[in-house]
């Protein structure tokens, strides 16, 4: 049986928006992603997300599509689960889930409590539901980060831990580095290491991994 797994690239884009209703002032100093594939198709995922806010802020809101059209126009409904959020030390830091129209909503920090400067946050959770198969191959195609942000990292890695049993060098893969929808394929490159494949950039970027 074949390992069955693809998103749609505006599916995995991510928001990352101040929890604030003010305009916030913040800058992202590094985002690095890891996903873990298991054969049953379910991802799962750690994100390591570093901000420095400029100004006092409760902290971030984050949002991913979880319901949207393919398309051949079907609608397609993924399970987006998030299982924790913590600081550098592990310990867990507040946050609430919500459904707000086709977006899964995760509100990131106390609302009693107000941040700045450095902040590290750690987010992980585990997607299903969200793989499509094609004739020749199977696909999973990723924006690694969103691009609705008032800044944008500078740093931001991906590492796909592949399934059991298969190989990296069985696995085809391609890296999309700019604005969405970007096709240019030259500003990153991706990397084998330790049985992992590693995507760096110095902007948002698309990962496109095919078995």
């Amino acid at each position: 049986m074949r390992f069955r797994l693809s998103l749609a690239a505006f599916v995995a884009a991510l928001v990352l928006a101040p929890l604030s209703a003010s305009a916030a002032a913040y800058e992202f100093e590094k985002f690095d992603a890891s996903y873990v594939f298991d054969p049953s198709g379910v991802v799962s995922i750690t994100e390591d997300i570093q901000v420095d806010f400029q100004v006092p802020r409760h902290g971030l809101i984050w949002k991913v599509p979880v319901s949207y059209r393919t398309d051949t126009g079907d609608r397609r409904n993924i399970r987006l689960r998030v299982l924790s959020v913590t600081d550098r030390a592990g310990n867990a830091i507040p946050f609430e889930t919500s459904r707000n129209g086709d977006n899964l909503e995760v509100k990131i920090g106390d609302a009693d409590v107000e941040v700045i400067g450095p902040v590290y946050y750690r987010m992980k959770s585990v997607l299903e539901r969200a793989w499509n198969s094609f004739p020749e191959h199977d696909e999973f195609y990723w924006n690694v980060i969103g691009f609705d942000h008032e800044d944008l990292p500078a740093d931001v890695s991906a590492t796909i831990e592949p399934p059991p049993g298969v190989k990296t060098s069985d696995i085809k893969t391609r890296c999309f580095a700019g604005p969405l929808g970007s096709a240019d394929d030259t500003r990153c490159t991706p990397a084998e290491s330790d049985g992992q494949l590693l995507f760096v950039a110095r902007e948002p970027m698309t990962i496109v991994i095919g078995m």
